[in-house]
């Protein structure tokens, strides 16, 4: 069995070491050092069949000067794996910080997806308790009037209800930091790393207003609130 825990989060290393006193059975998880972050993400970029300029490649070794642990060099990666080789050098820039990179990956899906859905999505998965479905996602998200009046902005539907393609196509960008597991029986979505609670907290539930709103919302479905037969009464937008 292997456990994970940051050395001072509630006390649970000391309570470890209280409990298994053999230290050879702890090891502490160190920044990979810039050679080692390089070699993995040039064998990373071989894998995929990619490559990229010598001058691209010298704002990877320079961001991993600056930082070098494993999240990092796996997010810009994934970062770097979206650049072509002809792109010019002013446009192709890396965030120094695994919360700068997250805040980038975050911005270039509010870009594709729509702020108000990327938003909200990423609001009710980080402030569920264990996770959320498919179908839990889905059902909150049709009940959620401000992303339903901006999904359907000069349409009204015959059914009020999400369009089924959106989060599984937003789930596909995320599928590498979101990880399925079981809560409660069933298999739910939830953040691998605990650096993305927090960057998506700071930047989605920091503002009290949207935070009472995202809570009273899930908490409407799971009290079913609008279930068994109750209709939820939502105003036409003015281009429906």
């Amino acid at each position: 069995m292997v456990l994970s825990t940051l050395p001072r989060e509630c006390d649970v290393l000391d309570t470890l070491k209280a409990l298994i006193p053999d230290t050879s059975n702890f090891l502490q998880i160190l920044p990979l050092g810039r050679q080692l972050s390089y070699d993995l993400i040039q064998e990373w970029l071989s894998q995929r069949s990619r490559s990229l300029s010598d001058q691209q490649m010298q704002i990877v070794s320079s961001a991993l000067n600056r930082c070098s642990l494993p999240l990092y060099t796996r997010l810009i990666f994934e970062e770097i794996c979206r650049w072509s080789s002809y792109s010019p050098l002013d446009q192709v820039r890396l965030e120094l910080t695994v919360k700068g990179v997250i805040n980038t990956l975050f911005d270039r899906l509010e870009k594709y997806h729509g702020r108000t859905f990327v938003r909200h999505v990423l609001s009710y998965l980080t402030a569920s308790k264990n996770g959320l479905s498919d179908m839990e996602l889905e059902d909150v998200l049709s009940l959620d009037d401000t992303v339903l009046n901006d999904v359907f902005v000069h349409w009204l539907p015959p059914v009020r209800r999400i369009p089924p393609l959106l989060w599984p196509r937003l789930h596909n960008e995320l599928s590498c930091y979101i990880i399925k597991r079981e809560a409660n029986g069933i298999m739910v979505y939830f953040w691998y790393h605990r650096q993305f609670i927090s960057v998506a907290r700071e930047r989605y539930l920091s503002d009290i207003g949207h935070r009472l709103y995202i809570h009273s919302s899930l908490a409407h479905y799971f009290q079913g609130t609008w279930g068994a037969g109750g209709r939820k009464a939502f105003r036409y937008s003015t281009h429906q």
